[in-house]
């Protein structure tokens, strides 16, 4: 199987902006605040201390700072890897739907980066 980079369709740049990410389970949610790792034009990758499973949604809010602006998405987490820290994950997240009109102000952020 081919490593994750190549088989991506957008490359990621290294990235280290806020992100919270909200997850629903029936009528309640679960917030955490943390960082992306690196970001593309279709995903990102995202710190977490726990895990959730592979496919789960996420609506996450990731702070653009080169723009001044927020990216408001929802997610679908594709991979995941332990990391030697106790509780530490790297979750590669997806976008699946992105608010009108941010995709624009996703690529013109990873191009400043």
């Amino acid at each position: 199987m081919p490593p994750v980079d190549e088989r991506r369709e957008y490359r990621r740049k290294k990235a280290s902006f806020p992100v919270r990410c909200k997850k629903i389970y029936g009528d309640r949610f679960i917030e955490k605040d943390t960082l992306t790792k690196n970001i593309g034009e279709k995903g990102a990758c995202i710190e977490c201390d726990g895990v959730l499973p592979l496919n789960s949604r996420l609506f996450v809010e990731i702070q653009l700072s080169p723009l001044s602006k927020t990216l408001r998405a929802l997610s679908r987490i594709v991979w995941i890897k332990k990391l030697r820290r106790e509780n530490g994950y790297e979750l590669g997240v997806e976008f699946i739907s992105l608010k009108e009109g941010q995709d624009s102000d996703l690529s013109e952020c990873i191009n400043l980066l």
